[in-house]
């Protein structure tokens, strides 16, 4: 094989590679349309300010579970502290005054849920100052 033929092979490997992998999501595929639609809005949004979150307490998406239900937790970043919204998994939301503090009617006994996985989480760059 010639050498420019070599080169031309890699060349179509490296951009099949680079199409591939900028069609990969920062989040599982077996969330609910809902929550993939949200994290695009956050995405989104994050575009058209800045890069990144610069907060000791950035924005996640974390998965819990009971055992028979699962549950999403946002917690909302910023310099003034996290807040916490639970969501059930078609999408109602619960707002809570702590993590844990208050249960809500769309989610009896949240004691009883446990960390499942991290869906998604803000990206940090640690400030200049």
């Amino acid at each position: 094989m010639s050498m420019l033929k070599t080169i031309q092979w890699a060349l179509v490997l490296l951009f099949f590679s680079a199409t591939l992998g900028s069609c990969l999501k920062d989040y599982p595929k077996d969330i609910p349309d809902w929550l993939k639609e949200k994290i695009k809005g956050f995405e989104k949004e994050k575009k058209s300010k800045s890069c990144c979150c610069i907060y000791s307490d950035c924005m996640d998406i974390q998965e819990y579970t009971n055992g028979t239900n699962t549950i999403f937790r946002l917690k909302s970043g910023g310099y003034s502290g996290p807040g916490y919204y639970f969501f059930t998994y078609d999408g109602e939301r619960c707002l809570l005054d702590d993590e844990w503090n208050t249960d809500c009617d769309l989610i009896p006994n949240l004691e009883d849920y446990h960390f499942s996985r991290l869906v998604w989480e803000e990206e940090y760059e640690k400030p200049l100052f």
